[in-house]
């Protein structure tokens, strides 16, 4: 996409920028859907993956105190 609304899933139509015209071309309800299904697959896979993180580092801080 090379403008803002484009990436938006618009086409712009004829006129000024301010004045775009969203034409029927946008992504489908089954494109939202599925695209709305990767954004929350990957929040929880970030999720998981932060967890994992801050587990580790709680672990080897214990052995880094323990260890003085």
């Amino acid at each position: 996409p090379t403008t803002a609304i484009d990436g938006a899933g618009f086409i712009v139509g004829s006129g000024a920028l301010g004045s775009y015209i969203p034409t029927t071309s946008g992504p489908s309800q089954y494109e939202k859907k599925e695209e709305r299904t990767k954004m929350i697959k990957s929040t929880i896979e970030f999720y998981n993956f932060f967890q994992e993180e801050t587990i580790f580092l709680i672990i080897l801080h214990s052995i880094l105190i323990i260890s003085i």
